[in-house]
């Protein structure tokens, strides 16, 4: 399918390579001013939130595959549809695909799957941050959980989580730093009818398990945080319930940078690896299109925004899914 760009002198230049999901679930990878698709969905299944592993040969998603299973063993016996989310990973060129978590359950008392989502690879590529409702698909709401890329295990990360002691609504966004001893993500909170989201910052007691350690939480307000390289910086979405923009926060203490964009319809922010540019999801109206701003960071700290072209304009970009670089 083809892929609408903007004119070339109002195109962004992607230094390196981002990926993205387009509506209908198909991966398409950005890099200079060249789009390429690397998956095809067809009515059988589907792919989305692709990231890259810090090594930059490996890109993992989630893809969603239509399964007719017959459980004469469930009280719906007989044969039924299930759209399991399986951990898929490739080569940067969309070649090679395997399967690193299967999600399907069948354990005597049933057919189901674990739902599992928002994937992060850690630096040495052994555990992948994701969200999910357990190993056996029971939980009311996602957790922070660490999938072992080797073994395909799923072992809930001990972060706070007290559903019915705070109103907790579960966890989202997770994103590993450059050393892999920290997980930004999204804490969710009940704050009357809406969601309260708070950046919490998950440091691993070690590395090869990340599954014990620490949690401390930044400022209220914020949400879907991406590391800086040099992890001083949290590019984030600032929201007041109306709507959401980007701005840079610290990662010690959470105090606002900047905010580089006021229109109420800007998500999704990811660092480049460089640390001079940043990609984000821009909504207008139903389109959805990704953008990157360039940055500019003096010897001061002060932080400028240099440009912000798109890269997408046909307004056929998977929101759900974010972007990753």
């Amino acid at each position: 399918p083809i892929l609408v760009v903007p004119p070339s002198n109002e195109r962004a230049d992607v230094t390196g390579s981002l990926v993205f999901t387009r509506l209908g679930g198909d991966v398409w990878s950005a890099s200079g001013t060249t789009l390429d698709s690397l998956t095809n969905s067809n009515s059988t299944k589907s792919d989305s939130t692709p990231v890259w592993s810090p090594d930059g040969k490996h890109i993992h998603f989630i893809r969603s595959a239509k399964k007719t299973v017959k459980d004469g063993k469930a009280r719906y016996d007989g044969k039924y549809t299930l759209y399991p989310t399986d951990v898929m990973r490739m080569n940067a060129t969309g070649s090679n695909k395997k399967k690193v978590f299967n999600s399907l359950i069948n354990d005597g008392r049933g057919v189901w799957f674990s739902t599992v989502m928002q994937p992060s690879v850690s630096p040495a590529g052994n555990n992948i941050a994701v969200v999910s409702d357990g190993k056996d698909g029971s939980s009311d709401v996602v957790a922070l959980y660490i999938l072992n890329s080797k073994s395909g295990r799923l072992n809930r990360v001990d972060t706070p989580f007290e559903v019915y002691n705070n109103a907790s609504l579960g966890h989202n966004d997770p994103d590993f730093n450059s050393d892999g001893t920290k997980i930004a993500f999204t804490y969710n909170e009940n704050a009357g009818t809406e969601a309260d989201p708070t950046i919490a910052i998950f440091t691993c007691r070690t590395k090869t398990k990340c599954t014990s350690g620490k949690t401390k939480y930044l400022k209220n307000g914020y949400a879907n945080p991406s590391w800086s390289p040099d992890g001083k910086l949290l590019a984030v979405e600032t929201t007041d319930g109306a709507g959401r923009d980007i701005a840079l926060i610290t990662s010690a203490k959470g105090v606002e940078r900047v905010q580089l964009t006021n229109d109420g319809d800007s998500f999704a922010p990811e660092f480049s690896p460089n640390g001079d540019q940043i990609a984000y999801l821009k909504r207008d109206g139903q389109d959805i299109n990704v953008r990157v701003m360039t940055l500019e960071i003096d010897e001061k700290g002060k932080i400028t925004l240099v440009s912000d072209k798109a890269v997408t304009s046909d307004g056929t970009v998977d929101g759900e899914s974010g972007v990753s670089w």
